[in-house]
């Protein structure tokens, strides 16, 4: 059985590293490191892209830089930027996606991941009012982990 491709946006990688100020963020934080170590058990696969490598590269704290960079390291694939992308990002612009949030959902359908995951809640908002739209679900990491709790995900 084909496992589950996965693409977690920066603000999902980072998550485990923010300050605890709500119980949600916590609930977030311990749901991005469950999954995480099903990545490492090999029960979902985690896609990368050049998106993702280069926005990671740009934050200046070193140590959520470096942890999302051995998480990105367990990546079965990463996605390369190319035209496609980079036209299915405009169109995803104007449907009101911010910029760097239409690259990443372009790499993630681009690399035929079945979730991108986040805890952008504007991102989570735009993609329901876009689902018909989008070719790839937008979940949070603690509906993920639900769904693969509840065998909805093998």
């Amino acid at each position: 059985m084909k496992k589950a491709k996965v693409y977690l946006d920066l603000c999902a990688l980072k998550r485990p590293y923010d300050a605890k100020t709500s119980d949600l963020v916590t609930l977030e934080a311990l749901s991005v490191a469950a999954l995480v170590e099903a990545i490492e058990y090999e029960k979902i696969e985690i896609i990368c892209s050049d998106v993702l490598v280069e926005e990671n590269a740009r934050n200046p704290n070193s140590i959520r830089r470096e942890g999302v960079s051995n998480i990105l390291a367990l990546a079965d694939d990463t996605i390369s930027f190319n035209k496609k992308i980079g036209q299915r990002a405009g169109i995803l612009e104007e449907k009101g996606f911010k910029t760097l949030d239409a690259l990443h959902l372009a790499s993630a359908e681009y690399g035929v991941c079945d979730y991108f995951v986040t805890t952008d809640y504007r991102l989570l908002k735009a993609a329901k009012l876009n689902i018909g739209f989008l070719e790839i679900l937008v979940i949070s990491p603690v509906d993920l982990l639900e769904r693969m709790e509840q065998g909805e995900i093998k």
